[in-house]
């Protein structure tokens, strides 16, 4: 079982590295098509180069927290360390230290801690009261408090005793070593030398990786190069990629491995704090198929001992009650909370894994939505381009959304969306709803609509009686089906065309589209993607799009992976925010989920749907 599972393993490691590398195809390029694969190669190299960086890193870190949740768990079961004395700097000039620029004391506490005091070579107070006593300061003020006793039982003046101390015959307590104000201000100073030492200590580690990575990956150098150096230099970036990518994929499994650890490890320590775990029964399988198993018979028996060990025997068909905080605590979560914002996911996406099957872990999320209704929408014309503000419907719907993540607790980093008015009027319809109006908006043509070409303005439910439902449904839902372009004549050409807006974006306006099918959607929305919105995920931010229908679409067949004939029967309902959580190789961990009252959104689906129907008359 542990070659199989090995076996497997490779398998898949080699099914993914293959996914992601795919063979060079070098034959008929010219040198500019060449230099171009060079440039993306490179580009490729460095992203996968910072990945394995950041998990290395992600490494080294948990391997710390695994070597001290050990050294707690070794406290915990009874292993003492040596006991603490009191240090040689006091609090006051340990502050001082700190805050000094110039000061010759140091404010590591840690070594502060080390070193103890040596008082004439005396023997290690043993008493855990004693030593307690000594590290507080205590162990005088209970002489002194001792001594006051003896002057009120010899009817002696307590002034008097002070004097002998050396004391003033006025001093009733004992004067504090430092004022509230000066230690209120000395900690104050201590945080903001502290925040201004992390700030550095994060530039530092920042720099150290941009060199590292410029250290692994020079520039290229492309200029004088034939055609033979060309296809040479893009075989050696093909290579090195394998190699980079097939270490970050280890690494990977590493983390995984430590975090599994970790888990195990945080597990225990809560075992050893007393709170226990639920009590495992007898499991299914009987000990005959337990040894078919070992010895590779064909058993119909499951030999997955987790599963086993979920499924319990029901002894007389009595259902016990969950007691222990687990249970209750998953089936408030599942049955509460997800029930009520986390519909279930829709009849048009992925089919989530079969039984036994488990998820990866999900180390992003993301949110996608299709901005509220448009005026046109509402007209059931192809809005396209044309720039149409939101219905009273739309901006309910806007809203109700900002309404709903705000009571699921979404808290949102960045918004992008195209450079149409009903997608950015979406955005902030929806940040004002859930009270983060000052989560910045960031806004490009790459999120645009489909450009519907010469279909533009035109009915969709009297194209769908003029050419039927089926070439309708196929212009508005097919992968790589282009409409007739538009041109000068079109009613809309120089409202879309001379508009400002598009004079902001990275291409030419005469190389703007003129017509789309959803796989030229993709085309210019993946670089976007992988440019600009992906490294803001992988900063750790809540990442929100509202876009439209189909830059959603092309989206989430990327993602998900959705084939080119299924990506037909794929609507989106508008002003309904979907929730994708991806692993660290931004590949979904489950399906997309669709948020909201699940009756109204498949009512919404049902309504997009028809808008391509021909209208029954009554």
């Amino acid at each position: 079982m542990l070659i199989e599972e090995l076996a497997e393993m490779k398998r898949e490691k080699d099914s993914v590295l293959n996914e992601r590398v795919p063979p060079l195809k070098l034959t008929d390029l010219s040198v500019s098509e060449l230099q171009d694969l060079c440039k993306d190669l490179h580009k490729k190299i460095d992203i996968v180069d910072e990945a394995r960086y950041d998990l290395q890193i992600k490494v080294e870190r948990n391997d710390l927290e695994v070597k001290s949740l050990g050294h707690k768990i070794t406290e915990m079961k009874g292993i003492k360390k040596p006991l603490l004395k009191r240090v040689k700097k006091s609090a006051a000039d340990s502050m001082l230290g700190a805050v000094a620029d110039t000061g010759k004391v140091k404010a590591d506490f840690t070594s502060g801690l080390k070193k103890v005091k040596k008082e004439e070579e005396k023997e290690e107070v043993t008493d855990w009261r004693k030593n307690v006593d000594a590290m507080s300061g205590m162990e005088g003020r209970k002489k002194l408090f001792d001594g006051r006793k003896l002057t009120k039982t010899a009817n002696i003046v307590p002034g008097a005793f002070l004097h002998l101390k050396g004391e003033t015959q006025n001093c009733n307590h004992p004067k504090s070593k430092i004022s509230a104000s000066r230690r209120l201000f000395l900690k104050t100073k201590l945080v903001k030398k502290a925040m201004a030492m992390l700030e550095a200590e994060n530039e530092q580690k920042a720099n150290e990786k941009e060199s590292t990575l410029n250290e692994r990956l020079p520039p290229l150098m492309l200029s004088g190069l034939s055609v033979q150096d060309l296809q040479n230099l893009c075989k050696e970036l093909h290579q090195r990629m394998d190699v980079v990518d097939e270490e970050r994929y280890d690494i990977a499994m590493k983390v995984s491995k430590s975090n599994a650890e970790i888990e195990n490890l945080t597990m225990k320590i809560i075992e050893l704090k007393g709170k226990k775990r639920p009590q495992l029964k007898r499991v299914r399988v009987s000990a005959e198929a337990m040894m078919g198993a070992l010895l590779g018979a064909k058993v119909k028996e499951s030999v997955d001992f987790k599963a086993n060990l979920k499924t319990v025997k029901k002894e007389e068909e009595k259902k016990e009650e969950v007691t222990d905080w687990h249970g209750g605590s998953a089936f408030l979560s599942t049955h509460t909370t997800a029930a009520r914002l986390l519909g279930r996911t829709c009849n048009n996406t992925r089919k989530a894994p079969a039984a036994g099957q488990s998820f990866r872990m999900s180390k992003y999320k993301v949110l996608v939505m299709r901005h509220g209704e448009g005026a046109w929408t509402k007209e059931n014309r192809f809005c396209s381009w044309v720039d149409q503000r939101l219905s009273e419907d739309g901006v309910r719907e806007a809203l109700a959304c900002g309404h709903l993540l705000r009571e699921a607790g979404f808290q949102l980093d960045v918004v992008f969306t195209s450079l149409l008015s009903r997608s950015i009027h979406t955005a902030w319809l929806l940040l004002e709803a859930m009270g983060q109006e000052w989560v910045p908006v960031v806004k490009s043509w790459r999120l645009n609509e489909r450009h519907y070409g010469a279909l533009i303005g035109l009915n969709r439910a009297e194209m769908a009686l003029n050419h039927g439902e089926e070439r309708v449904k196929q212009w508005r839902r097919s992968y790589d089906l282009t409409p007739p372009p538009i041109d000068e004549s079109h009613p809309y050409f120089l409202e879309i065309y001379n508009d400002r807006r598009y004079s902001t974006c990275d291409v030419a306006k005469e190389h703007l589209p003129r017509s789309e099918s959803l796989k030229d959607v993709l085309e210019r929305l993946q670089p976007y993607w992988d440019g600009t919105i992906v490294p803001e995920i992988k900063r750790g931010k809540l990442v929100l799009i509202s876009g439209h229908g189909n830059s959603c679409r092309a989206l989430l067949k990327h993602l998900e992976g959705i084939s080119d004939a299924d990506i037909v029967n794929v609507t989106l309902p508008t002003g309904t925010p979907i929730l994708i959580e991806l692993d660290e190789n931004f590949r979904p961990t489950k399906p997309m989920q669709l948020l909201g009252d699940q009756e109204a959104i498949q009512a919404a689906i049902r309504k997009v749907e028809d808008q391509g129907k021909v209208k029954q008359v009554s």
